[in-house]
């Protein structure tokens, strides 16, 4: 099924391949499969991944999961380069864990292994965690 519909899109004139972890580590090789089978040149399609390690429990821990999850999206979509990741959730324990999260996203963006980084399901308090805001101070006006 993610095989075919993935290579129907493709032909159909779909330049967008979105491949998240939640669907199945089965069903995101064969996105690969069908990508890498395609006539389609790679710097014509726009390519992206995620990472769900929303039950990690601390920095290190965060850090080390969502750079295991983001690693495993290069080899089941057999790419060296995202155009984007995704974090999909943000981590149930706090700031400290979502910053260990995004520690991990914003490293691969640094090494140039993903265009963009973004993140899903993210509230304004983890949302003002990423951007260091604390409650009443300046920069955090309008969190």
């Amino acid at each position: 099924t993610c095989t075919s519909a993935t290579t129907a899109a493709i032909a159909a004139g779909f330049r967008m391949i979105w491949s998240s972890q939640l669907v199945g580590g089965d069903c995101q090789t064969a996105q690969g499969q069908a990508i890498a089978a395609s006539s389609v040149p790679r710097k014509e399609l726009f390519v992206a991944g995620t990472a769900d390690t929303m039950e990690c429990s601390d920095h290190d821990d965060c850090y080390s999961r969502t750079a295991a999850a983001a690693e495993a999206q290069y080899g089941f979509l057999n790419v060296t380069t995202l155009d984007m990741l995704m974090l999909d959730y943000p981590s149930y324990s706090g700031c400290d864990a979502i910053l260990g999260q995004w520690d991990a996203f914003t490293e691969l963006y640094n090494s140039k292994k993903v265009r963009s980084i973004a993140v899903s399901n993210f509230g304004p308090t983890q949302l003002a965690c990423l951007c260091g805001c604390r409650s009443g101070t300046t920069r955090c006006a309008g969190w």
